[in-house]
């Protein structure tokens, strides 16, 4: 129990400990930027970019748990950090150190009542995948079916909860210092899809429900599932062969065409969000794979998310009024989906992109 504790307490202040330097190393470089000039400043953020990311990362690996989920998740944000800082840390969408063998082997003892080499035919002691919760391997069946076997590490829920109230400290710090706002909303929607995470026999679900939508849809495959070799903590499902839709020499090499691939995997999402109402949540490069033939393999459905009735009616109607130009029809949208508020003369840039202020005629 004292090495728990421990345990936990270096964890804690380890992040604390990165965080703050990373603060201090960019907000000395902001601040001498305004004397030293633009030039300097640039040059200076360059190489702090790097090096912070590089500290980044050696901490989340060090922490393991949910920290290596947030490295997975700020090497995606493109939008709003630098290249050279995500792409130190690009690593971590799939490159996850894994837990040892004999960890994965009680939790299976545990969880199904027997040793991994006694309930399967044989069982890869080495993993094919490793991520912030679990670590997948490759096994056969007795029937000869050839699976993946997703293994919940022993400590992670615990683990997960801990590293949770300190994700949420260190977002409030980010709050306060760079006044960003709606943190702690988001962080509300982060905690309630890893808490789910953490419950396999949702995921199981989760694969049901959404393959269901796509029965008739021959080019998009979700793996099945074996619900006798599942439970709350281990998941069994098909092996599905494939690899990762950014692995464009594959894709060259198999002859796909790289825009029917972004189509069918579009129209995928589209007919998940705005015709089921239920979506895979955690779209990385990792959990989608390519075949040979070119159809599209989702994978890990541990985040889902679903729209209300209201979002889902909400949605095709605001799009709807955006192609016509109906700024009440926008308005109206957006109040069924509970966004209220709204200020029409908002929407004007989009009414009339050329700065006229007259109506669309009914007949264009």
């Amino acid at each position: 129990m004292i090495t728990s504790k421990h345990n936990s307490r270096f964890r804690l202040l380890k992040a604390y400990r990165t965080t703050l330097r990373i603060f201090i190393s960019f907000g000395w470089i902001q601040l001498m930027g305004h004397f030293l000039g633009t030039q300097w400043k640039t040059e200076k953020m360059d190489s702090a970019n790097i090096r912070n990311a590089q500290r980044l990362k050696e901490t989340i690996l060090e922490l393991k748990g949910l920290f290596i989920k947030v490295g997975q998740l700020i090497s995606i944000m493109s939008n709003f950090l630098p290249e050279n800082f995500r792409h130190e840390l690009e690593g971590m969408q799939d490159k996850i150190p894994p837990r040892p063998y004999k960890e994965i082997s009680a939790r299976i003892q545990a969880e199904l009542g027997d040793s991994p080499e006694t309930l399967f035919k044989s069982f890869n002691k080495k993993p094919i995948a490793s991520a912030s919760l679990a670590q997948v391997h490759e096994a056969y069946l007795s029937d000869g079916s050839r699976v993946a076997v997703k293994v919940q590490y022993l400590d992670i829920d615990k683990m997960a909860r801990q590293d949770l109230k300190t994700i949420q400290r260190i977002l409030r710090m980010v709050e306060f210092i760079f006044k960003i706002k709606g943190i702690k909303t988001n962080f509300q929607q982060v905690e309630e899809m890893i808490l789910d995470e953490l419950d396999f026999l949702k995921e199981a679900e989760h694969i049901e429900t959404i393959s269901a939508h796509f029965k008739n849809s021959p080019h998009i495959k979700f793996p099945g599932v074996f619900p006798e070799y599942s439970t709350q903590r281990v998941l069994t499902t098909e092996f599905m062969e494939g690899t990762k839709v950014t692995n464009l020499a594959y894709l060259e090499e198999n002859d796909i065409n790289r825009e029917t691939l972004a189509n069918s995997i579009i129209t995928a999402y589209c007919q998940m969000i705005f015709i089921d109402g239920v979506y895979h949540a955690d779209p990385h490069p990792g959990n989608l794979l390519v075949q040979p033939n070119g159809n599209v393999v989702f994978l890990d459905f541990g985040a889902v998310a679903k729209l209300s009735s209201a979002m889902k009616e909400g949605i095709p109607q605001f799009l709807e009024g955006i192609i016509k130009r109906d700024k009440v029809k926008i308005t109206d949208a957006l109040r069924l989906m509970g966004i209220t508020g709204a200020d029409t003369t908002s929407f004007d840039g989009i009414m009339h992109p050329s700065g006229s202020k007259n109506e669309p005629n009914e007949n264009d």
